[in-house]
């Protein structure tokens, strides 16, 4: 789904490091915040998927968006969430 819709429209330009948790302050576009939001097993299909497939655009999405999910929580509560 992501290749297909990026196929005529650029994904956005997101610039790190993030200033905001907010993804589109950083640069992404409204498309790619919707599709982004997923459950966390989801996000760390599709950061794998995004690596083994040397797609950058979504693989700096993913981890953008992983990053802004554990913001606020201590090393614990990420190790154990993932």
């Amino acid at each position: 789904e992501y290749m297909k819709y990026h196929s005529d429209i650029p994904p956005g330009d997101i610039r790190t490091p993030l200033a905001s948790e907010n993804l589109l302050e950083c640069g992404a576009t409204k498309w790619d915040v919707n599709f982004i939001k997923v459950d966390r097993n989801m996000l760390v299909e599709l950061l794998y998927a995004a690596s083994a497939l040397d797609i950058p655009t979504l693989c700096l999405l993913a981890k953008a968006r992983a990053s802004t999910m554990m913001v606020g929580k201590s090393p614990e509560e990420i190790s154990k969430d993932y």
